[in-house]
């Protein structure tokens, strides 16, 4: 009984490691990660660029 039971776990392994590269592929908390800093970088470089705008709309009035 025991060595049927290891042999299907063993032809099971397989499967199992497939399945969760499969999950892990799915996983996309890295790239959320990756483009929610870039939206904050770009949201900065814009709030500078229209501050710069306003100061230069100031000083040339």
């Amino acid at each position: 009984m025991e060595d049927y039971l290891i042999n299907k776990v063993k032809e099971r392994k397989g499967d199992f490691e497939e399945a969760i590269q499969k999950l892990k592929s799915l996983d996309t908390t890295d790239e959320e990660n990756k483009l929610l800093s870039q939206m904050n970088s770009l949201e900065k470089q814009l709030e500078k660029f229209e501050k710069r705008q306003k100061n230069l709309t100031i000083m040339r009035a």
